[in-house]
Order: C-alpha cells, then structure tokens, then sequence
C-alpha cells in the first residue's frame, strides 16, 4: 500500500511541475512582450504561403545587418538585409541595386534596405540582426523594397514550398 500512495505522490508532483513550467512559460511572455516576437500577432490570419509567393515581386533569403527606426512610420522598421539567396525577381533587384550605385557582380555581397518591420498588418512583423529568414517583399515608390507579407524562418519545408511555388 505505501508503494501505490508513493505512485501517486509522483504522479502529482510531475502534474505540479508541468503546471510550474507552463505558467512560467507564460509569464515570461506576458512580462517581457519582446520575447514573444517570433509569434503571430493574437487573431492574425495569414493567406497560404504559396498565395503571398504569388503576390510578392521579390523573394529572398538574407541577413538582418542592421535595423534602424523608420523616420516616416512610427513603430516600424528600416532592416539592411544582406541577400544569400534570390527566389523570384532577380531583374527587379538587379535594377535596385544598379540604381544606388551597388555592383550587382555575384562575387560582390548585395544589401538591400527593406521596410515594413513592425507593421501591425503583418502577423511574423519583426526580425532582430543577425537572423536569416525567408523574405517576401514588393517594390514601393522610388525603388524601394517592402514586407509583403509575414517573415518566414528558414526551414528545409520552407525552402523546398518556395522554390515550387516560384518555378
């Protein structure tokens, strides 16, 4: 009989520290909102990903090299994203970067400024430096670049249904 009464001391204590973790977990999200970046925005819808690969005129994947505050939107971002990879609209980047003077030379590292970090509109909105994720953007005025659309993490899923979808 001790035994069984040890079983279930056991089983309570683990139910208990499940029940820690989880309310920690919480916490941690609720006091400190940056670390709940990387999670959709509550009640966000996102389109398909192959629907936003459609409506984006370029997609990459690249590093966040720097970000700095947009001096026409409030609370939202400048990124400098360096290109690894361009999955659709090589032309469109090559005229960028041809325009600000940048060699479009493969030898040479291409950067590009993208905005649209931290815009409520987009449910995965804010990227920190140093992070390489997927990247679905459009053209705005002037030959500037801009989110389209959620931030994507590079994952060997994510990859192989960009490529398909951009072929």
């Amino acid at each position: 009989m001790e035994g069984y009464s040890n079983a279930i001391g056991v089983k309570a204590g683990r139910k208990s520290m499940v029940s820690f973790i989880m309310v920690f977990i919480l916490n941690v999200f609720y006091v400190c909102p940056s670390s709940a970046r990387y999670f959709r925005q509550p009640g966000c819808i996102e389109k398909p990903l192959e629907l936003r690969e459609e409506m984006a005129s370029v997609i990459i994947s690249g590093t966040v090299k720097e970000i700095m505050p947009d001096s026409h939107h409030s609370g939202m971002y400048v990124g400098k994203v360096e290109v690894k990879r361009v999955f659709k609209g090589e032309k469109v980047l090559g005229s960028l970067t041809d325009a600000r003077g940048v060699s479009d030379s493969p030898s040479q590292i291409r950067i590009v400024m993208v905005k649209g970090f931290g815009d409520i509109n987009i449910c995965v909105n804010n990227a920190r430096v140093r992070d390489t994720r997927i990247f679905l953007l459009n053209t705005i005025g002037k030959g500037e670049l801009r989110l389209n659309s959620s931030i994507e993490p590079i994952t060997v899923i994510n990859l192989g249904r960009t490529e398909a979808a951009v072929e």
